[in-house]
């Protein structure tokens, strides 16, 4: 019953990891990384044409705050972006470091739906051309990315003991295409059903990895190496001690030298199976009534120093050096209409900030809209942060020639000058 507890509220909480410890200077095009300019999010959408429905998958756009702007990140001219000829079509997961993105591709048995294989590969987002680095048999997973390096662990199923998985996590180069294995505790082998069980980067701070690698009760170990994967160290403060600091670094959000964590009380006061069984049963309008009793702390990456309550009420944040920008709870939520679906509006479309430590609390400005979902990114470009946020938008189309209404669902993005408040909606590319 703990594991199964455990998987929920790992699942319930949301992990990002964002970094703004480097203010990018537009001027110096020589130090200018795509990555520190653009917001590179996945383009997802649905068309709804009478009863049936169809996925509209295309391949990444990259937005820009300054011009408010939406495009494809693959750069022909003529691509339609949706189909297999485009490079950067279907690609399962990605990961962008500089001006590198990197990306999976799975290919399954049209017949039985059985993986085949999987394709890991790179797109160079300056001068379009993509490299193929490597193709396995077997489940891939990214990890994390920093320079032109991607850590990814490739999931190899025992054949005699199919409930038995091996992790070998690697290092790959874009610009060479080189490949390197990172010696881990030398090798993880797991049980395939534990969700968690997987080596994770948690962060990487000034060329040092930040790992964790489970075990099936929870208890993990956690590594720092350098970018080579060696120089390896165990977090020895963490060994006998309570879950919290685990709880941090797990669910954390990271920037500057500081782990930020999230913690809903009734979540967390959910110690039983009775428990649990009273909070699934709670309606939706009350677990998100429970967000107002919702506390934010940080500590130190290195968990040296006392835990500090920055705030004790809100929905969502993100940091950003010397900033967090948050949502809350409105006191009296307005009953609206979003996309054809009655539901509260729970921020009342107000985005505010405060320093990170929680001092100098205000209303950053009032976009209008219902941010029901969270926060993309942020970016600081020339000393200014700019907040991207992602909420979708059903727009009615042309009926079709039996006259059934067609709609489109379509993931727009709310870009907010965090230095005016001002803010625009981008919507995705056709």
């Amino acid at each position: 019953m703990k594991k199964i507890i455990l998987c929920i509220l790992i699942i319930l909480a949301l992990f990002f990891v964002v970094s703004c410890d480097k203010t990018v200077n537009i001027d110096e095009e020589k130090e200018i990384n795509l990555s520190d300019i653009y917001f590179i999010r996945r383009y997802d959408g649905m068309n709804l044409i009478g009863f049936s429905m169809g996925i509209k998958d295309k391949s990444p756009v990259k937005i820009n705050p300054l011009t408010q702007k939406a495009s494809f990140l693959c750069t022909d001219p003529v691509c339609n972006h949706d189909d297999i000829e485009c490079p950067l079509y279907n690609c399962a997961n990605f990961y962008v470091t500089g001006n590198y993105l990197f990306y999976t591709k799975r290919y399954h048995d049209k017949n039985t739906g059985q993986l085949i294989s999987t394709e890991l590969g790179v797109y160079d987002m300056l001068n379009g051309t993509v490299r193929r680095l490597a193709e396995y048999k077997d489940e891939i997973g990214l990890a994390g990315a920093t320079q032109s390096y991607l850590y990814y662990y490739i999931a190899q199923i025992d054949e005699e003991n199919e409930s038995s998985v091996k992790y070998i996590v690697n290092r790959v180069d874009a610009k060479t295409g080189n490949i390197i294995e990172i010696l881990l505790n030398n090798s993880y082998i797991a049980d395939i059903n534990i969700a968690a069980d997987y080596p994770k980067i948690y962060t990487i701070i000034e060329n040092k990895i930040y790992w964790r690698i489970t075990s099936s009760d929870n208890s993990g170990n956690f590594y720092t190496t350098d970018l080579d994967g060696t120089n390896e160290k165990i977090f020895d403060f963490i060994i006998g001690k309570s879950n919290d600091f685990v709880s941090y670094l797990t669910l954390g959000k990271y920037d500057s030298g500081y782990v930020y964590h999230a913690e809903n009380n009734m979540l967390a006061n959910i110690k039983t199976a009775e428990d649990l069984e009273v909070y699934v049963k709670l309606s939706s309008y009350e677990r998100e009534l429970s967000k107002r009793d919702q506390r934010l702390s940080r500590i130190t990456i290195d968990g040296i120093g006392e835990i500090k309550l920055i705030v004790e009420s809100f929905m969502d944040y993100i940091p950003c050096g010397d900033k967090i920008y948050y949502t809350v709870l409105e006191e009296n939520p307005e009953f609206i209409e979003d996309n054809g679906v009655q539901t509260w509006n729970w921020s009342g479309g107000k985005i505010y900030v405060m320093n990170s430590d929680g001092t100098k609390q205000k209303l950053l400005c009032e976009t209008g809209y219902n941010l029901s979902s969270e926060f993309i990114d942020v970016k600081t470009i020339d000393g200014i942060d700019y907040l991207a946020w992602s909420f979708n938008v059903v727009r009615e189309l042309m009926p079709n020639e039996m006259g059934a209404a067609a709609f489109s669902f379509s993931p727009d993005t709310i870009i907010i000058n965090a230095s005016t408040g001002e803010y625009a909606v981008v919507s995705m590319p056709e």
